[in-house]
């Protein structure tokens, strides 16, 4: 399958209809991919969210864009954020990569003006880094501070405060 075919089904379907396509043609998540990390395309934030649906952990279809993806974040649009974010979460990084994408989730979690959805996986993205390198855990203890939750909507706000009570125990009741 090639792009065209891919922005047809992601402009004439669904949710379901996309989703029924690419688990009947698993041939459409490499299109996809292509479209996803294409910040200039209005449908890349739609193509990075199917293959977030539709990818399986460290999926084999997703791993040689993971350079692309990550040197494209941040991008302007704050959906797109938001979905290559949510594909990184389910992929194992290179220790570079994890590290470059670290770094822009911290600046993405400090910047309280930002839609807290994109706050709410870059928080998840820091947390997963920081159980497999334990040496963060003092720096996330602090980005863990209530002073950045105040900004969160109620419902976001609750499962960061969840993560939080997991991660750090009774340290922010």
């Amino acid at each position: 399958m090639d792009e065209q075919e891919a922005l047809k089904v992601l402009k004439g379907g669904t949710k379901d209809y996309i989703l029924r396509q690419i688990e009947e043609k698993r041939d459409l998540l490499r299109p996809f991919m292509k479209l996803a990390i294409q910040p200039d395309n209005p449908l890349a934030w739609r193509a990075a969210w199917a293959v977030s649906y539709s990818m399986k952990q460290n999926d084999p279809v997703v791993q040689p864009f993971l350079p692309s993806l990550t040197s494209l974040i941040p991008v302007k649009s704050t959906s797109l954020n938001r979905e290559l974010l949510k594909i990184l979460l389910q992929s194992d990084l290179p220790e570079d990569l994890e590290g470059q994408v670290f770094d822009v989730c911290v600046n993405f979690w400090e910047n309280t003006s930002l839609q807290s959805s994109v706050r709410y996986y870059a928080f998840k993205f820091m947390v997963q880094v920081m159980e497999k390198h334990p040496e963060f855990e003092a720096e996330m203890a602090y980005l863990a501070d209530p002073m950045y939750l105040d900004s969160l909507s109620i419902g976001i706000r609750q499962s960061v405060t969840k993560i939080i009570q997991s991660t750090f125990g009774q340290l922010h009741k």
